[in-house]
Protein backbone atom coordinates (compact mmCIF):
# COMPACT_ATOMS: atom_id res chain seq x y z
CA UNK A 1 0.00 0.00 0.00
CA UNK A 2 2.75 2.79 0.91
CA UNK A 3 4.13 2.30 -2.23
CA UNK A 4 1.13 3.15 -4.39
CA UNK A 5 2.14 6.32 -6.77
CA UNK A 6 -1.37 7.66 -6.40
CA UNK A 7 -4.25 8.02 -3.18
CA UNK A 8 -6.87 7.00 -5.57
CA UNK A 9 -4.94 3.61 -6.69
CA UNK A 10 -7.36 0.76 -5.18
CA UNK A 11 -5.01 -2.39 -4.08
CA UNK A 12 -7.63 -5.27 -3.56
CA UNK A 13 -7.03 -9.38 -2.40
CA UNK A 14 -9.26 -11.46 -4.15
CA UNK A 15 -9.80 -14.83 -2.27
CA UNK A 16 -11.61 -17.62 -4.19
CA UNK A 17 -12.84 -19.55 -1.54
CA UNK A 18 -12.49 -22.52 -0.37
CA UNK A 19 -9.13 -23.63 -2.40
CA UNK A 20 -7.57 -20.34 -3.05
CA UNK A 21 -6.61 -21.68 -6.50
CA UNK A 22 -8.03 -18.69 -8.28
CA UNK A 23 -6.94 -15.69 -6.05
CA UNK A 24 -4.90 -12.88 -7.13
CA UNK A 25 -3.61 -9.13 -6.24
CA UNK A 26 -5.22 -6.61 -8.20
CA UNK A 27 -4.66 -2.79 -8.61
CA UNK A 28 -6.84 -0.38 -10.02
CA UNK A 29 -6.39 2.99 -11.57
CA UNK A 30 -9.57 4.28 -9.46
CA UNK A 31 -13.25 3.39 -8.13
CA UNK A 32 -14.96 3.28 -11.33
CA UNK A 33 -12.86 0.64 -12.80
CA UNK A 34 -12.94 -1.30 -9.72
CA UNK A 35 -17.29 -1.26 -9.48
CA UNK A 36 -17.00 -2.43 -13.59
CA UNK A 37 -14.73 -5.52 -11.85
CA UNK A 38 -17.21 -6.39 -9.38
CA UNK A 39 -19.96 -6.27 -11.72
CA UNK A 40 -20.14 -9.81 -12.99
CA UNK A 41 -24.40 -10.33 -14.74
CA UNK A 42 -23.70 -12.58 -17.78
CA UNK A 43 -25.16 -15.96 -18.72
CA UNK A 44 -21.06 -16.99 -18.61
CA UNK A 45 -20.29 -15.38 -15.11
CA UNK A 46 -22.21 -13.97 -12.32
CA UNK A 47 -21.05 -12.30 -8.99
CA UNK A 48 -24.25 -12.26 -6.46
CA UNK A 49 -23.60 -10.30 -3.51
CA UNK A 50 -24.18 -11.91 0.27
CA UNK A 51 -24.00 -10.42 3.38
CA UNK A 52 -20.72 -10.34 5.26
CA UNK A 53 -20.16 -13.18 7.40
CA UNK A 54 -19.23 -12.25 11.12
CA UNK A 55 -16.91 -15.33 12.04
CA UNK A 56 -14.70 -15.13 9.00
CA UNK A 57 -14.54 -11.39 9.55
CA UNK A 58 -13.42 -12.24 13.14
CA UNK A 59 -10.56 -14.10 11.98
CA UNK A 60 -9.44 -12.01 9.32
CA UNK A 61 -7.19 -9.98 10.46
CA UNK A 62 -7.17 -6.64 8.17
CA UNK A 63 -6.64 -2.78 9.40
CA UNK A 64 -10.31 -1.05 9.58
CA UNK A 65 -9.43 0.71 6.30
CA UNK A 66 -10.17 -2.36 4.22
CA UNK A 67 -13.51 -2.71 2.60
CA UNK A 68 -14.71 -6.47 2.61
CA UNK A 69 -17.12 -7.97 -0.21
CA UNK A 70 -18.45 -10.69 -0.71
CA UNK A 71 -19.85 -12.81 -3.40
CA UNK A 72 -21.57 -16.11 -4.25
CA UNK A 73 -19.61 -17.08 -7.89
CA UNK A 74 -21.30 -18.81 -10.55
CA UNK A 75 -18.97 -19.83 -13.87
CA UNK A 76 -21.01 -21.52 -16.52
CA UNK A 77 -18.72 -23.02 -19.44
CA UNK A 78 -20.04 -25.72 -22.45
CA UNK A 79 -19.49 -28.79 -20.18
CA UNK A 80 -19.88 -27.76 -16.66
CA UNK A 81 -20.91 -25.15 -14.39
CA UNK A 82 -18.94 -24.34 -11.22
CA UNK A 83 -19.77 -21.95 -8.02
CA UNK A 84 -17.79 -21.05 -5.47
CA UNK A 85 -17.24 -17.95 -2.99
CA UNK A 86 -15.55 -14.99 -3.96
CA UNK A 87 -13.97 -12.19 -0.90
CA UNK A 88 -12.32 -8.84 -2.06
CA UNK A 89 -10.32 -6.87 0.49
CA UNK A 90 -10.45 -3.59 -1.10
CA UNK A 91 -7.86 -0.80 -0.11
Amino acid sequence: MRLREEERNRVVVLLDLPTLWQSELLVFENDARLKVFMKRDSPDQTWTPLPLDDVFQQKLVASADVEVHRFHERIQDEDDIYTGEVWLLVQ
